[in-house]
């Protein structure tokens, strides 16, 4: 190893450094053999060179010998003590009066160890080596080792001392560690001892479908110039540049990407950075395309409507990007006590919305509440909010009135925000009135005359809050009802055969509607003299064929409506002749 001399030139004119003895440049000591280059002395002839050496560096030196060959460039010391020696020559010449200057003072160790400061990856396919220049003076180059299965190998010989660095472009860092060392090395061939093996980062990573994660593992990067402080993780998406998403200790070997997106083209890598120089290692690429199992992550059951056909329409809203295997149709008369009425594989690709139609349903029974299950493919089942139909119930009452009354729907998702009574006409459903405040759960209708029966169905009207926050408006239908409108009855009190009003019989409004009907017709004695069963046929005034005398005579008549209302008018009419 050279030990620098404390000796400083400050060499201000060329004619200043011409007025010194030139010594030998001591190249290198191999096996304690000096090799030196011969000098070239312009101020006289050379007489011998001068060869010094001690047990230390900073001396006592002693002439060891005298060289009278000029030509000769090598000497062997009988090193029979063994140990350390340190030497330095110089030229013995005529030259007057002129200072001889000393060699570099070398020893006969070989170069001091050529610590590697950091291994990193490149690419797939390089690794790039990197050290400090050799504090020895004799080195003049270095020679790069990597770990083979026959064990350390030379792979390239670097020929310059200033150049600290080598990429190895025949690695395969992403398939397995890669192992380095770099040794210094003499003119003489001597190199230095080998020191500590450095490796480069492995790094793999194993996706969950089921859990959208990517696990990263890696190996410690081990003989760090100075102790790892973090290990950094960088990922890139879809060819953007990584960009850092987290740290970790520097003990860590292992780091969970969750949130993982399918079908994204991940790029990742670790950095193991060391303490207080920050020096990093770069690990080799990870690049993976994400298979993800995505999960049901919104699933809204907006709304249960009656269609015209008295069926049950749902329609649910859920992301598109899900992967569900199947799905299940869940229905309860109350929220509670759901059972499946239909059960079927998803549809590929998804909707932003799906409906379905449930033709077993009687929804003029009452109201039926919905939910709506999935069941993706990792077997993860979501089910969604409930939704239920409305549920509208009429009767008729006195003056031409239709009584409507409803349940107040619940809607988790939103709100009501009004009901609107619809009449069917002519299979249209036209609006009667105005909208109803959410308060308010019924409704009287005034019916013509000639309306005996009509039919109605509600429409509540909603707002539904989205998962991104935005709002929609939407309309869930009731059932359908119609209501028969109660007849009256008018009763003439007199009649006369022969004049205008030649039969006695009632008055109906809205006749087509009464069944079960039957009047009777009965003398002062109390015998019936007339009986008929059809509204629209009266009694004449005469019994078998024979006019009854004029006079007062007694009726009792009955009659029945579908809708439950009935008469039973009993009275006196007057015969006139």
């Amino acid at each position: 190893m050279k030990i620098f001399r404390l000796l400083f030139f400050f060499v201000i004119y060329q004619s200043v450094l011409s007025a010194q003895v030139p010594a030998p440049e001591l190249n290198c000591v191999r096996r304690d053999t000096l090799i030196w280059t011969t000098p070239l002395i312009r101020c006289g002839s050379i007489n011998a060179y001068l060869i010094y050496a001690a047990r230390n560096p900073q001396g006592p030196y002693q002439l060891l010998t005298t060289i009278t060959n000029i030509n000769q460039t090598r000497y062997f010391h009988n090193n029979t003590e063994g140990g350390t020696w340190y030497y330095y020559m110089q030229t013995d010449a005529n030259c007057s009066g002129l200072a001889r200057l000393s060699s570099d003072t070398l020893d006969n160790q070989p170069p001091s160890l050529n610590p590697i400061l950091v291994v990193s990856v490149l690419s797939n396919t390089s690794v790039d080596i990197r050290w400090r220049r050799n504090a020895s003076p004799e080195v003049v180059g270095y020679i790069v080792y990597k770990q083979t299965n026959t064990g350390l190998v030379p792979i390239a010989n670097v020929p310059n001392r200033d150049t600290i660095h080598f990429v190895d472009n025949t690695a395969t860092p992403s398939v397995k560690i890669e192992t380095y060392q770099v040794l210094a090395v003499d003119a003489c061939n001597n190199t230095s001892l080998f020191d500590q093996n450095h490796n480069t980062v492995l790094l793999k990573a194993v996706q969950s479908k089921c859990d959208q994660t990517i696990t990263l593992k890696w190996n410690i990067y081990k003989n760090a110039a100075t102790a790892l402080s973090k290990h950094e993780i960088w990922v890139g998406e879809n060819g953007r540049n990584p960009s850092l998403v987290a740290s970790v200790g520097a003990t860590d070997t292992t780091y969970t990407l969750r949130n993982v997106a399918d079908k994204i083209h991940y790029n990742i890598f670790v950095r193991a950075v060391q303490s207080i120089t920050n020096i990093s290692s770069r690990s080799s690429d990870t690049t993976i395309i994400a298979d993800i199992i995505q999960p049901v992550t919104t699933l809204l059951l907006k709304n249960a409507s009656v269609t015209d056909k008295n069926q049950v329409e749902i329609v649910w809203f859920w992301n598109r990007n899900a992967k569900i295997d199947s799905v299940r149709i869940l229905r309860g008369d109350k929220d509670s006590g759901y059972v499946e009425i239909k059960k079927f594989k998803a549809p590929s690709p998804l909707d932003n919305e799906y409906f379905f139609v449930d033709t077993s349903a009687n929804p003029s029974l009452h109201s039926y509440f919905y939910k709506v299950e999935t069941k993706d493919q990792c077997g993860v089942r979501r089910l969604s909010n409930f939704a239920m139909t409305p549920f509208l119930e009429g009767k008729g009452a006195a003056n031409r009135r239709n009584l409507l009354t409803w349940n107040r729907l619940l809607v988790p998702i939103g709100e009501p925000t009004g009901y609107q009574v619809y009449r069917i006409v002519s299979g249209v459903p036209t609006p009667v009135g105005l909208p109803q405040d959410t308060s308010v759960f019924d409704f009287p209708d005034i019916v013509g005359t000639d309306e005996p029966t009509v039919c109605y169905k509600l429409g509540a009207n909603l707002r539904y809050r989205l998962p991104d926050g935005s709002e929609e408006e939407g309309t869930s239908f009731s059932n359908t009802v119609c209501i028969d409108q109660f007849s009256t009855i008018w009763v003439p009190n007199a009649f006369a055969p022969s004049g205008k009003n030649v039969e006695f019989r009632p008055v109906f409004t809205y006749v087509g509607r009464v069944q079960d009907y039957k009047m009777e017709i009965f003398d002062r004695w109390g015998s019936k003299i007339f009986e008929s069963i059809d509204p629209v046929l009266g009694w004449d005034g005469r019994r078998n064929g024979q006019d009854m005398p004029q006079g007062a005579y007694t009726y009792l008549i009955k009659a029945s409506q579908a809708n439950g209302h009935s008469f039973a008018e009993r009275g006196i009419v007057m015969l006139l002749r």
